[in-house]
């Protein structure tokens, strides 16, 4: 365990524990290796490119009114329109929920499992988009109440 790394110098193995991570492969549609077109590894670079691809096209449709497919979110629970940055935000948004979305979908898998996008960036249920839009639900309702509340700023920000 790590003993390459201890020989180097690179850690302290009385100060730092290390294990080793097991992880799958991650497949195409097709279940095969995600792989280019060529047979070569699918570069990082690539896939986070597609994520972004992928998480405007959803931001688009929700955007354009379009419910999610199982019509579980409505257009301005993630953007709102009328926000006088929209297109600074719209570009945050999208670059913080496609990595995100990316990192929690691959996180979340330890073995071999088939990559989608439409999985990656569902609105319910296990995935980074609904988490995060599940806490900004959250701190929406906790805002209105203690708006509404004469509570002490160390309950507020506890």
């Amino acid at each position: 365990r790590g003993q390459i790394g201890r020989l180097a110098g690179w850690y302290d193995a009385k100060a730092v524990r290390i294990d080793h991570l097991a992880f799958g492969v991650m497949k195409g549609a097709d279940n095969r290796k995600l792989s280019s077109r060529d047979g070569a590894p699918y570069p990082l670079q690539s896939l986070v490119h597609d994520a972004f691809e992928a998480t405007r096209a959803t931001l688009m449709q929700l955007r354009s009114g379009d419910e999610a497919a199982d019509g579980s979110l409505q257009t301005n629970a993630l953007v709102d329109r009328h926000h006088e940055q929209a297109a600074v935000v719209a570009v945050d948004l999208n670059e913080t929920i496609a990595l995100n979305a990316l990192r929690y979908f691959d996180l979340s898998h330890s073995d071999e499992y088939v990559f989608s996008f439409d999985r990656m960036l569902t609105l319910t249920g296990n995935s980074a988009p609904y988490l995060m839009y599940a806490f900004s639900r959250i701190q929406t309702l906790r805002e209105r109440f203690f708006s509404k509340t004469s509570l002490s700023d160390e309950l507020r920000h506890g």
